[in-house]
Order: C-alpha cells, then structure tokens, then sequence
C-alpha cells in the first residue's frame, strides 16, 4: 500500500518549527510524532518535543538532542549512511514564513488520517481472513474510526487558540521571532 505523504511538506513544518522561536508552543497541541511519516521526520519532531521542555529551539540544540539520544533513533538510521546534523540542516533550508502553518498542520493531518484508515482496511481484512468473530472487528473498526475522527475535531478546536497566538507572535519585533 502506498502511504500518503509528503516529504517537502514534513521537512517545511519541521523547518518552520525549528526556525521561529516559540511557534512550536503554539502549534504543539496541533501536532504529535504520527503526522510524520518519515521516520528521520519522526525523530526531528521528538527531539523538537525533548528540547522545548528545557531550552530553546534551533539547529544546534535539536541536533545536539539527537546526538545525545542515539537510541531514539531508529536502528536502520544509526546504521545507515544518514548524516543526521546534515539532515537536519537540509530541513531548515525549507524555512518559508510561518504565515501558513496551520494550512500546513492541516495538510500533515490529513495524510495522517488517510494512513490511519489505510492501516485500519488492512488489519480489517488480516482480521477476518484469521476468522476472528465479526462482531468483534466491528467494533474495533468503530473505535478506530472515533479515534481517526478526533483528529479533526482536536485539530478544529486548537486552530481557534494558534490563531490567536500567531497573531501575538506576529506583533513582535522579527528578531524575537526567528532564530538568528
């Protein structure tokens, strides 16, 4: 099966994550780890997460983080070719504005769920070919789909507060807004 996603897209979220101070807080509620279908993708937004506990945002910072956290990464990176601190550079040459992240978080979402219910059709069918009892797939299919549907409604209600937000963020000077 072919999985909805896109690497530009991923790399341009995580980019403007890492490039403008305090946008992640703003975001944060809007995003997990399962947006990300690349798995370095996946390891940038966890050390993203790690980092904003304890300091600020930048490319030192998430690299170091990486680095520091070796097991988190998964162990086909470690044994690949995969220059990481160069990976991560590359992410953050795609910083745009942030003028469209929320379009961008909404995009990220939207792959999500397409995978989700992907996966869901496919266990659906491993299930029922292992003759489970059908009334038991049922009703796994039922909570999946709720979980897949709070996505959007999780997502509708924050993007009202990251509004808000960004609008503050955007009344600050630019050099309290971009990393330097």
């Amino acid at each position: 099966i072919a999985m909805n996603h896109s690497p530009e897209l991923e790399k341009s979220v995580l980019g403007q994550l890492i490039g403008f101070k305090d946008l992640y807080f703003n975001v944060s509620d809007m995003l997990n780890e399962d947006c990300f279908y690349d798995e370095l993708h996946k390891v940038v937004y966890k050390a993203i997460v790690r980092v904003s506990k304890t300091t600020k945002i930048d490319v030192i910072t998430i690299t170091e983080d990486i680095l520091a956290n070796k097991n988190s990464v998964p162990k086909f990176l470690r044994d690949s070719s995969i220059n990481i601190p160069y990976e991560i550079t590359t992410i953050c040459d795609t910083i745009c504005t942030p003028d469209h992240i929320n379009e961008h978080i909404f995009l990220l979402n939207e792959y999500r769920k397409k995978r989700s219910l992907l996966q869901l059709s496919v266990d659906v069918q491993n299930s029922l070919q292992d003759n489970s009892d059908p009334n038991e797939v049922i009703e796994k299919i039922n909570s999946d789909i709720i979980k897949i549907s709070e996505i959007s409604i999780h997502r509708e209600m924050d993007m009202k507060s990251c509004l808000l937000s960004f609008g503050q963020m955007l009344d600050k000077p630019v050099e309290d807004r971009i990393v330097p």
